[in-house]
């Protein structure tokens, strides 16, 4: 394995070079929270050194302030984001309200190479998607932050835009309102940002060491959730361009929809999912539950995730199917009149026992990729039914229905349903 590590400037990281958004990276999902935090520690370290009367010439001199480090994969020349685009993204947001705050075109062209430039003959945003699905709202939103050669910015329709664009537009707005220098102090405070200030860059040199590197950094302490873990692994396995992305914007899509009923809705469904077609016996139940990402990676031969092939058909055929009966099981769940509609009353009611976490399991292991919706419907039903009548029977009889003494039963049965 073949890694550099390098202390760098944020004007020697971001100065005309490129940087690709990698699978591994999770949407832009930094709130209000954590820009004012960025600001004000910024802020306050640079007034620790400066003194009202400064010139520019001095800040050399000052206090400098390290900002963590990143993860790129170096192919080709190519600088991927591995780990660290909340806060290269953040950076320019934040050099782009600069540059706006600035008086001159000789001020301003201090920050200009560092969000636009040309390198390698290509002009464009130093953070460079255009690998990924969304990179035209990427554009668009870029240039009505940023409009090139002092042109008006470009309109920008806020509908039907991801997660993604609509969080890096609403921070830029909180930046507007958080970021206050002084105007004698604006031009000190840029030169101390774009000198004083460091990033370490962890350079890998070919796409599985990133993701080892990856991995490491992350799976230790979870600032990334298994959900997110497993979406790196699985699109970094597809090498194909157009089923990446569209293996992509799937999972994106049902990570949506899932967000919308609950917002730990995600890893529910990955481990019901994954239970209901894998787990052979207790310790697949156990594990799944708690770093199922892990799980699959060990378990992929056995998940028949072989070729890159495997991998897209993997997320676009099992987990988009899966996925989708989960949310209509969950809608279900949560109101009567849903349930009724799809006669499937028997989900409702065993959901109104709170301590009985574990039906969507064996609901989904009963159905089918094949299946037509009418026989899909069918067999949750006699599941569903199952579940009510098993449920009330151990009730009946002083037993308990908590999840840690179900979760001996159900792998159980689980098997028996599937075949």
């Amino acid at each position: 394995m073949r890694i550099v590590s390098e202390v760098m400037t944020i004007k020697f990281l971001l100065t005309a070079t490129k940087y690709q958004k990698d699978y591994y990276q999770r949407d832009y999902k930094w709130q209000t929270q954590h820009v004012t935090e960025l600001i004000d520690d910024l802020t306050r370290n640079f007034f620790e050194s400066y003194k009202k009367g400064d010139e520019s010439t001095q800040v050399p001199g000052y206090g400098h302030y390290f900002l963590g480090s990143i993860i790129v994969s170096n192919n080709d020349n190519r600088m991927h984001i591995v780990d660290g685009q909340q806060r290269l993204i953040t950076l320019t947001l934040i050099l782009i309200r600069l540059y706006h705050l600035l008086e001159n075109d000789a001020e301003k062209d201090i920050i200009k190479p560092l969000i636009h430039s040309i390198s390698g003959g290509k002009e464009g945003f130093n953070l460079d998607f255009e690998d990924n699905l969304d990179f035209a709202d990427w554009e668009l939103i870029m240039n009505h932050l940023y409009p090139k050669d002092n042109r008006e910015e470009e309109p920008f329709d806020f509908s039907n835009k991801s997660e993604s664009i609509l969080n890096i537009a609403a921070r830029y707005n909180d930046i507007e309102e958080h970021l206050e220098i002084q105007e004698e102090a604006l031009l000190p405070f840029v030169f101390w940002l774009l000198e004083n200030v460091y990033l370490v860059r962890i350079s890998a040199f070919n796409t599985r060491d990133a993701y080892s590197i990856f991995e490491t950094v992350n799976d230790r302490g979870l600032s990334l959730t298994p959900a997110e873990m497993l979406r790196g692994s699985l699109l970094s396995s597809i090498e194909d361009l157009k089923l990446k992305n569209l293996a992509s914007k799937t999972w994106s899509n049902a990570i949506q929809t899932l967000n919308q009923i609950s917002k730990n809705e995600e890893s529910e469904a990955i481990k019901a999912w994954l239970r209901s077609q894998y787990a052979q016996d207790t310790t697949d139940f156990d594990e799944i539950g708690s770093k199922f990402h892990r799980w699959v990676e060990d378990q992929s031969d056995d998940l028949g995730l072989k070729l890159s092939s495997d991998f897209a058909d993997f997320i676009e055929g099992d987990f988009k199917f899966y996925v989708k009966w989960y949310c209509r099981l969950r809608n279900a769940a949560n109101s009567y009149t849903v349930a009724v509609k799809d006669g499937l009353e028997h989900i409702y009611y065993n959901a109104q026992h709170n301590k009985f976490t574990l039906q969507y399991p064996l609901l989904l292991a009963a159905l089918n990729r094949d299946d037509e919706e009418s026989e899909s419907l069918k067999k949750l039903k006699i599941v569903a039914k199952y579940l009510d009548i098993l449920i009330y029977r151990r009730i009946w009889n002083s037993l308990s229905i908590a999840q840690n003494t179900m979760a001996n039963l159900i792998p159980q049965v689980i098997p028996d349903i599937l075949r």
